[in-house]
């Protein structure tokens, strides 16, 4: 939120700013013109210059003012209200699953189905979450590629909703978070509350450019859908959807990061996660 109010303020000092040097580049060049008027020696000619220029100045505001008050009114935008947060993220999420469609037929993701696998919990104490985050019933999770559907169901009974896949590449930790983010969408009509999952490379994430994921969400999130940005949104709606819990993270490939990158990663995301977001995410072993 105050990320949001710096930005707005901002944008608005921004606009004054503008306008001011506008009217001060104006003022210059005026007693510029009044200058030169001045500097004739003709008096008659000069009182005359002066008698022009300011009937100029007294038609300038005239014309300046209805377009400047024009402009203004052509930049406002709206304030930003539970309905248009509701907006934006419909048209994510539309984005988002024609997104799959695309991408599944040019992956060929379901022709033919993917291969089986089956999926375990990890007996690896080390990367669990706290025993008291842990959801009673899900301690010895097992699941399948070929049943999406109770994986999805697992996901969305877990009380912090953090789920990390590991495995040796090539082994399709990528393919499953594709599955989940695709059945989470084909079921999102029964769970319009939920966060809209969006498929982020790791390898992307800059994080002493952006050391926080909210804030590499949001610039990512401006980049790949500028429909985020349509006149008829409150400006910033990206960052907004991100730092308000709007987007589910599935962030894909920290195995294809160099260790001191890994670790940057790991270390920005322990900084980032608040008791409430939740993360989807694939990880080597």
């Amino acid at each position: 939120m105050a990320q949001d109010l710096v930005m707005a303020r901002w944008g608005g000092s921004w606009r004054y700013a503008l306008t001011w040097w506008a009217g001060v580049a104006g003022v210059t060049g005026l007693l510029a013109l009044i200058g030169w008027a001045l500097s004739g020696k003709d008096g008659l000619q000069a009182a005359a210059n002066v008698a022009q220029l300011v009937g100029v100045v007294l038609v300038v505001p005239t014309v300046l003012v209805p377009l400047w008050l024009w402009w203004r009114r052509s930049t406002a935008r709206p304030a930003v209200t539970s309905a248009h947060l509701d907006h934006a993220k419909d048209v994510l999420a539309g984005l988002v699953e024609q997104q799959w469609k695309t991408e599944v037929t040019l992956r060929s993701l379901d022709d033919p189905d993917p291969i089986p696998v089956r999926w375990r919990q990890t007996a690896i104490v080390a990367v669990m979450d706290q025993p008291a985050n842990l959801t009673p019933g899900l301690r010895r999770l097992t699941a399948s590629s070929a049943d999406i559907a109770a994986l999805t169901g697992k996901f969305r009974s877990m009380r912090r909703r953090r789920l990390v896949i590991l495995g040796d590449p090539g082994t399709g930790k990528t393919t499953l978070a594709v599955q989940l983010i695709r059945e989470l969408m084909a079921t999102r009509a029964a769970h319009p509350d939920e966060p809209v999952p969006v498929l982020m490379p790791m390898a992307d994430w800059d994080t002493e450019a952006f050391p926080r994921l909210h804030q590499w969400l949001a610039a990512r999130l401006a980049q790949d859908y500028p429909a985020l940005r349509a006149p008829d949104l409150p400006a910033g709606m990206a960052e907004m959807l991100a730092a308000r819990g709007h987007i589910l993270p599935v962030l894909d490939g920290l195995d294809e990061l160099p260790p001191p990158a890994q670790q940057a990663v790991i270390v920005a995301l322990n900084q980032s996660l608040s008791k409430t977001d939740q993360l989807i995410a694939t990880s080597p072993d």
